[in-house]
């Protein structure tokens, strides 16, 4: 139980990779509040862990969404002492393909929603850090 007595944030938390990093977490003593847009996903995953992780359906790309899901941990486990910026949503194309919009989508899945969560976590995750 490596993760006894610790709090984690996982985005994209309901499928693929963000479902496996969720279960893990789990196993190892974790609670969780994991991050998606897929409610079906979401809600089967949660009736899974048994109360130890919690679904909140959020669109990480508005920037206002980053201290809801930090409250949210807070308010549901506590505090947070992990932070796991999964989500990314990207389109590819070879360079000289490559578009603005998928730029765009990269940077607003991947990048912007990654600093703003960081931002908005940071003050918790350095108190934990102390303990």
């Amino acid at each position: 139980m490596r993760l006894a007595d610790k709090v984690a944030i996982v985005t994209g938390g309901a499928g693929g990779i963000g479902r496996g990093i969720v279960r893990a977490f789990t196993k190892e003593g974790a609670r969780v509040l994991f991050v998606d847009i897929d409610d079906a996903k979401g809600a089967a995953l949660e009736a899974e862990l048994s109360g130890a992780g919690k679904f909140l359906n959020a669109d990480i790309s508005e920037k206002e969404s980053a201290a809801a899901i930090v409250d949210a941990a807070v308010q549901e486990f506590g505090k947070v002492d992990v932070l796991v910026n999964n989500a990314h949503a990207s389109r590819q194309a070879p360079l000289l393909e490559t578009t603005q919009e998928m730029l765009d989508l990269s940077f607003g899945t991947g990048f912007y929603p990654t600093l703003w969560l960081m931002q908005a976590a940071h003050a918790q995750l350095a108190a934990n850090q102390a303990r």
